[in-house]
């Protein structure tokens, strides 16, 4: 019997082990996605940051729970030129390592005591008494949990497994039993004492974990609806039900933000009552966002999402100044990331375009948006959206050549961005380099047939071309897409009287909003 169980254990290993270097898709089977972690050298190099010149993250570590917050701080910019360059990894290439991140050279020479001490009594006790069998099981399980932390990062079920099975193993392989005698009254009411409090702490635990996964539910459910002020209602569930998770504060500030847009966009409201609702979702949204910070100070998301909100409300007194403060904390956080830097050469920008009438004023703030786009650039060179910023600082520069020039190089790097198209065809259009805008707003077309603005300017194109036919038919796409845009109609009038298309219209350039960096 005992032959046939040690047959079956090697059979089973060695399945397993040729599945594992040899992953065949089986039928019926859901297909796992791959599992990406840190290398090796990228977490030596996160250990260095965070112990050199600091005594303590050496002797006790940067705490627990906080790898994340150690990747964001410490990796190297070497990791921006990778697809993973916008991730936040939980843990790193190993438990081992991580254990010694958070815990210290302290905490990592426990586990490894604990490590020998496990080898020790396995190997010590193991033909000691009795169930053999079931004591080798145990022993190597524990044995294979403890190799495997050494190459493996462990999340949640892996740590429970491997305590779990520990218990079972200090069970089977002690040495000694210690038993309890309750022959005083003294020793039963300390029993019943510890019985009833690990009874309410149980209640407790299960009563605070049922209000965690109901948070979590209604957290989710915000995502699933498109509604606003529903999304609202369920996140504020959220934080009522579970108040110290910062990405549900944080989360809940973008809605308010975009509350606020669309209150400001209904034309039916009455003017006193939307300036009170607006002002009212701004405050909501300023509270959301202040309280994650006070959550979890170090994260340095909270701080780009405040940096994203004030940014929004540039115009109000102050708000580019919140900004700014917001982006430059995330950068002591996130040193490495190329977001921030170009975050604040968005903030410059906008105000740059505040203050068209002040020339020294928007002078210095192109120059401080150059300024820091570069720097976003120097840490991640092929950025889309830090190409494309800096390309809209250099044009209101006057630096027309060198803004498409860098315009060119980014659209390389993002052949999707539809946007960054458009916007190098509208440089080439005030270039008056017709051909080139033409095969931009072409390309933009392709990429997003429906793009109301690429059609309009390749009209507009055409129609300087002297090609009428086909301006006709691109300011058709774009009245069929927008049917009371009247400028359209009286274009389209024009080149039916065969007048040029701006004929008796101010000459205009459509805008182009790009999506938020900011995700949820």
């Amino acid at each position: 019997m005992n032959s046939i169980l040690i047959v079956l254990s090697m059979l089973g290993l060695i399945i397993s082990v040729f599945f594992y270097f040899f992953p065949i898709p089986l039928k019926g089977f859901p297909i796992l996605p791959p599992e990406i972690s840190l290398s090796f050298i990228s977490e030596i190099e996160i250990l260095k940051g965070a112990f050199s010149n600091n005594l303590k993250n050496l002797i006790l570590g940067t705490g627990p729970a906080t790898f994340i917050l150690d990747y964001s701080q410490y990796r190297s910019p070497l990791l921006n030129q990778t697809i993973f360059w916008g991730t936040r990894f939980l843990r790193g290439h190993s438990a081992v390592f991580d254990w010694l991140l958070t815990k210290g050279f302290l905490g990592f020479f426990g586990l490894m005591f604990l490590y020998v001490l496990i080898v020790y009594h396995f190997f010590k006790n193991l033909k000691k008494g009795n169930l053999f069998e079931i004591k080798l099981g145990v022993g190597l399980s524990i044995i294979s949990l403890i190799f495997v932390s050494l190459f493996y990062p462990f999340n949640f079920v892996l740590w429970f497994s491997f305590f779990f099975i520990l218990g079972i193993f200090v069970s089977l392989f002690s040495e000694k039993e210690t038993k309890i005698f309750l022959n005083t009254s003294s020793k039963t009411m300390l029993l019943n004492f510890i019985l009833a409090f690990s009874l309410l702490l149980s209640v407790l635990l299960i009563f605070f974990n049922v209000r965690w996964y109901l948070a979590e539910v209604n957290y989710l459910k915000s995502f699933n609806i498109a509604e606003i002020d529903k999304s609202i209602e369920y996140l504020t569930r959220a934080v009522r039900l579970n108040p110290l998770i910062d990405n549900y504060w944080r989360s809940l500030s973008q809605l308010y933000l975009a509350q606020a847009g669309s209150i400001s966009q209904d034309q039916k409201i009455p003017l006193e009552e939307k300036r009170t609702k607006v002002n009212l979702a701004i405050a909501r949204g300023a509270e959301a966002i202040n309280r994650a910070i006070s959550i979890e100070p170090r994260n340095v998301a909270n701080w780009n999402v405040r940096g994203f909100f004030y940014q929004n409300l540039i115009g109000i007194e102050g708000a580019e100044n919140l900004a700014l403060e917001s982006y430059r904390r995330a950068i002591q956080l996130e040193p490495s990331s190329p977001f921030s830097f170009t975050e604040i050469g968005r903030v410059y920008i906008l105000l740059a375009q505040n203050s068209r009438e002040d020339e020294k004023k928007r002078t210095e703030n192109l120059n401080f948006a150059v300024e820091s786009l570069n720097k976003a650039l120097q840490l991640k060179p092929d950025y889309p959206v830090a190409n494309y910023l800096l390309a809209v600082a250099l044009d209101q520069q006057g630096k027309l050549e060198e803004a498409i020039e860098k315009l060119e190089k980014a659209k390389i790097s993002a052949p999707q961005d539809f946007g960054l198209r458009f916007q190098l065809g509208m440089l080439y259009w005030r270039k008056e380099n017709l051909d080139k805008a033409q095969i931009q707003f072409e390309e933009a077309l392709k990429i997003n047939p429906d793009y109301s603005n690429a059609m309009y300017m390749l009209g507009l194109v055409f129609d300087k071309k002297g090609e009428k036919e086909k301006a006709k038919e691109q300011f058709q796409k774009v009245l069929k897409l927008n049917p009371e845009n009247q400028e359209v109609k009286k274009i389209l009038e024009n080149l039916e009287k065969n007048l040029p298309a701006l004929e008796g219209l101010i000459q205009r350039e459509p805008q182009t909003q790009f999506p938020p960096e900011i995700r949820k």
